[in-house]
């Protein structure tokens, strides 16, 4: 089903609109011929392989967002990380040592109770 519908945007994309770039995660970009209620083209990706958002780069995010009219030349820094996907909610995140459900390796344990005394109103001089 979802490649039909695949299938289908490629070709309307082919009579529609035109091919702007692509990134180094082979996603494609386009820009729509016609134009919206504000007067802007809408911008399109086609994403390669597992559909994330978070696989555009940002001077790509920038130019989807209508932040950038052109491409900048982009160059990849040293001290740039590479794309890493996103983890949240599966047993690859990150919990803190002392989180109540998980340990830093996604291992399920139940964490001792803490001593806790509710606030009674009063102000002792501890």
């Amino acid at each position: 089903m979802f490649k039909i519908l695949k299938v289908l945007t490629l070709i309307n994309l082919f009579f529609k609109g035109k091919l702007v770039g692509v990134d180094e995660y082979h996603n494609r970009y386009f820009e729509l011929k016609s134009k919206d209620y504000l007067g802007r083209r809408k911008r399109i990706c086609i994403y390669s392989g597992i559909v994330e958002a978070s696989k555009i780069p940002a001077h790509w995010h920038a130019w989807m967002h209508h932040n950038s009219d052109s491409q900048i030349k982009y160059k990849h820094q040293f001290w740039m990380k590479s794309h890493t996907p996103d983890v949240t909610g599966t047993h690859y995140a990150f919990y803190p040592n002392k989180h109540t459900q998980f340990n830093i390796h996604g291992k399920f344990h139940i964490a001792k109770p803490q001593e806790y005394t509710p606030w009674d109103g009063t102000i002792s001089d501890d």
